[in-house]
């Protein structure tokens, strides 16, 4: 790995962290356990699941930190390509 491909890869890493700590508890705090069966029947009710909201949430964020993660070490195949 060359110096460039370091730097280009701590790049990626800064941004991976600044993506970690956008939502901080302080700002956003974390849904108490008791919380998630209601949370879950308010969904069900709307026609939605938590199941189906929370993976493509996790879909969102796991896409974005790829993307990130190929800028910063270019000759990584996508998904797709594997």
């Amino acid at each position: 790995m060359t110096c460039e491909h370091c730097e280009s890869a701590v790049e990626a890493l800064e941004k991976v962290l600044q993506w970690a700590e956008a939502y901080p508890v302080s700002v956003f705090p974390e849904v108490p356990k008791e919380d998630w069966a209601r949370i879950h029947e308010v969904l069900k009710a709307a026609g939605l699941s938590l199941d189906r909201v929370s993976a493509s949430n996790m879909r969102h964020v796991i896409t974005r930190v790829a993307e990130i993660a190929r800028k910063g070490l270019p000759d990584q195949p996508t998904a797709s390509q594997l």
